[in-house]
């Protein structure tokens, strides 16, 4: 058999790209899930004061949607996972227009199997309603980038990122008689 020198650059590229991987067909490690925590999906804060009737209000939030997306490093021993806050907040009439507020969430990393937390962080979101407007989608931009230690013999799939606003514990009564429990 007769192999010219053009064939052979292309055969070593050939058996080089397969050993990179790019004809692995097998299906990457499942992601650890990222979900909204239902008791801590809303908040509502009032102006300072007594007051909680609906004249009191200075601003509803809700975690709205979260995207979230993956990369296995340490042959599977440590999982980065990229988490994208979105944040739907709606002006209420103890808030005038233009004052600067900060709504505070939190991202949790927690161990489905006996549900521990392994790791929890907290942000702040600065926002203010500008003249006419009563509704802001904030947090777009909040990406949060969790380091996930995958202890031996579990999976991406055994943890969860749990994300939620800081609430105080009227906040959480409040949500949980709202959603009826």
């Amino acid at each position: 058999m007769k192999i010219t020198r053009r064939a052979v650059p292309i055969a070593l590229l050939f058996f080089g790209l397969a050993g990179c991987g790019i004809f692995d067909r097998s299906e990457p490690p499942p992601c650890p899930r990222a979900s909204i925590l239902a008791d801590a999906a809303q908040v509502v804060r009032y102006r300072e004061g007594p007051g909680r009737d609906p004249t009191d209000v200075e601003y509803q939030g809700e975690v709205t949607r979260l995207a979230s997306a993956c990369e296995f490093q340490d042959r599977g021993a440590m999982v980065e996972m990229t988490v994208t806050v979105t944040i739907d907040v709606e002006r209420g009439p103890a808030l005038a227009q233009g004052q600067q507020r900060r709504v505070a969430y939190f991202v949790s990393v927690v161990d489905r199997f006996n549900q521990e937390i392994l790791n929890k962080a907290e942000f702040e979101i600065p926002f203010s309603f500008p003249a006419g407007r009563s509704r802001l989608t904030t947090g777009e931009a909040e990406q949060i980038v969790q380091r996930i230690p995958i202890r031996p013999g579990r999976a991406g799939s055994d943890y969860e990122v749990l994300v939620g606003f800081r609430l105080t514990q009227e906040d959480l009564e409040v949500n949980r008689r709202r959603r009826g429990l």
